[in-house]
């Protein structure tokens, strides 16, 4: 199966016949390691037919994903044409101030004990000083005496309901927040802040509207 190249050479003495093998295509793919090629010259018919289907479907689905990606290159060039755009401004976000520890304290006297105690609003005298309900003294906690100072807290704030007893007794937003800058220089307003519930607690968080966002043009410290 193999094929050769006669030369002749005319020496001036003569003429000098060379004969060399012969380099085909199949030889040239096989030197470039691509598989399989070998096998087309194969002394059995079947599998060189064989061997011949399979490269031949296979070179033809090499073409088709070469078409495909440079097809999906040229629709969307994202790796040779990128254009950033900035926006002028950016939404600040929102900003939440709590404090761990939930309760404001107060230096105050009681009558029950005369000696002064770091105590929270929840047992300050401004609770303390409210007009209790008038009770028949059904309630086992309230039957008897002497009571403690969170039993006349009890007494003293039936007319309040959970939102408003812990609003009271937190930190006030006037004492908690001190100051307040935005990025662009100007002070911050009081009213600016909203109480958020949270599980520390209330907190006053800043630019709590959704769709209607402070926005800033550049960075600053708050």
């Amino acid at each position: 199966y193999e094929k050769f190249l006669e030369i002749a050479i005319d020496t001036g003495d003569g003429i000098l016949e060379v004969e060399g093998e012969k380099n085909d295509l199949l030889d040239i793919i096989q030197e470039a390691n691509m598989d399989g090629v070998r096998h087309l010259k194969a002394s059995d018919p079947l599998s060189r037919y064989i061997w011949c289907f399979i490269i031949i479907v296979f070179v033809f689905l090499a073409l088709i994903q070469i078409y495909y990606q440079i097809m999906l290159f040229y629709s969307g060039p994202v790796a040779t044409n990128i254009e950033a755009q900035y926006p002028s401004a950016i939404a600040f976000p929102t900003v939440a101030l709590c404090n761990n520890n939930q309760f404001r304290y107060d230096s105050i006297f009681f009558n029950i004990n005369p000696a002064p105690k770091w105590l929270s609003y929840i047992t300050g005298a401004r609770i303390l000083q409210r007009r209790a309900r008038p009770s028949n003294g059904t309630l086992k906690s309230l039957a008897g005496k002497p009571r403690n100072v969170f039993e006349e807290i009890i007494e003293r704030t039936w007319d309040m309901d959970a939102v408003r007893f812990l609003r009271n007794a937190a930190h006030w937003k006037s004492r908690m927040i001190l100051g307040c800058t935005w990025p662009n220089g100007t002070s911050c307003r009081l009213s600016d802040f909203k109480p958020v519930w949270t599980l520390t607690g209330l907190c006053w968080a800043i630019n709590t509207d959704p769709m209607n966002p402070l926005e800033v043009v550049g960075s600053g410290k708050f």
